[in-house]
Order: C-alpha cells, then structure tokens, then sequence
C-alpha cells in the first residue's frame, strides 16, 4: 500500500473526550461519522444494536456531553489509530473496529446491516487484512 492507503503498524491507544490522541499528540475527532450511534446497543436508552439512535442526526449525537457511560466507554479503533487513513472512517467503510480492552489483542469487527460484506471487499478487506498481520485476533459481527 501507499500513500493515503498506508495503514501504520502502530497499536491503537484511545483517550477519553470524544477524540483520540496518537503518539505525538495529534487529534483526531469523529467528524460527521456516528456510526457507533447506528450500529451500537445502548441498554440505558434502550436502543438495540443496528438502529439509529433517536438523540443522533445520523452525523453527530445530540445529547454528547451527557450520553450514558456505554456511549462513553466506547473507544472507536478509527479515533484510537490516528495512522489510519481518513478513507478509513467507519462511515465511510460500513464497519467499525472495537476493541475487547487494553492490552487485549482481540478486536471486533461490527459491519454496517446495509453493507453486510464491506468487511470482505475493498477497503474493509484490507483493513482486516492488516489487522491481522498486526497479530489481532478479530472477532466479525455481522447483521
């Protein structure tokens, strides 16, 4: 791969606030992506996985700073891998990458209900690809 296709070897790391940091201290914010909001189960509100959630205009959440502890608990590999292409924004790709935990090397794959393959072809391909040339173990959860 090259250029802006480049995926880095570096292990994702999140931090809290709605943006991840990488090793130099660059940013990364979710932008109009709210995937999570779509494809996440929320207990607190009641919101099954796949489904949009009602506080969510499809590109932001409407209720961000006081969205219950699963929307905060939740670190997005996209926002915690600031080495990964913008290409690779889970909207754009039709899944997200999770992680199980620190210092576990497990990842899921949750893949958009309307683009159940996007894990397989094109882009998600090489992502998952990568993945696990990188050593993850990845779990894929699909529709």
């Amino acid at each position: 791969m090259h250029g802006s296709d480049r995926l880095q070897e570096r292990r994702p790391s999140a931090v809290p606030g709605g943006y991840a940091q990488d090793h130099l201290g660059l940013e990364r914010k979710c932008g109009s992506c709210a995937l999570c909001c779509k494809l996440l189960a929320i207990e607190p509100l009641r919101k099954p996985a796949g489904e949009w959630c009602k506080h969510c205009d499809h590109h932001s959440c409407k209720i961000y700073p006081h969205r219950p502890a699963e929307c905060r608990a939740f670190k997005c590999g996209w926002l915690a891998w600031p080495g990964l292409a913008d290409r690779y924004r889970p909207d754009r790709i039709g899944l997200l990458v999770a992680s199980l935990g620190p210092d576990i090397p497990i990842l899921q794959i949750i893949v958009e209900p309307e683009r159940p393959t996007a894990w397989k072809e094109g882009l998600g391909a090489k992502l998952v690809a990568h993945l696990r040339e990188q050593g993850f173990e990845l779990i894929v959860v699909t529709p």
